[in-house]
């Protein structure tokens, strides 16, 4: 909840823009979205109740599942959703998964054949810039 709303917050201000407008955040009480929104920073819960209302995910390009090694149980749920829509072929919606400590043959294997695997690795500097990714 705290990570989605100070995250969206972070990333609007580097935009030089304000929350909600291209940049919001829904958390379970609370949402900061606009028609001109276009990134939109969730919890689990809200994500996953956002998957099974809509499974073809209409109006979603891309989700990006952030920190994928700090399991808990609405993450799984919510890759359990995702792997079981891009199974069933009804949404164009890509899945990104990422993390600074990613085993990615645990992901590959349990996505099975809806997988495409790009890993970039690299060094992250103290001022956030990472060394070697492209």
């Amino acid at each position: 909840r705290i990570a989605a709303i100070s995250v969206a917050g972070r990333v609007a201000q580097e935009r030089g823009q304000s929350i909600g407008k291209e940049v919001g955040y829904q958390v379970r009480f609370e949402r900061a979205v606009g028609p001109d929104t276009r990134l939109i920073f969730l919890t689990a819960g809200v994500m996953l109740r956002k998957i099974q209302e809509d499974p073809t995910l209409r109006g979603i390009g891309c989700v990006i599942l952030d920190e994928v090694h700090e399991r808990d149980v609405n993450t799984d749920f919510v890759m359990l959703a995702l792997k079981q829509v891009l199974l069933a072929g009804s949404t164009k919606a890509k899945v990104v998964l990422m993390s600074a400590t990613l085993q990615a043959e645990t992901f590959v294997q349990y996505f099975g054949d809806v997988t495409e695997t790009l890993a970039e690795a690299g060094i992250q500097r103290p001022d956030g810039h990472v060394e070697g990714a492209k």
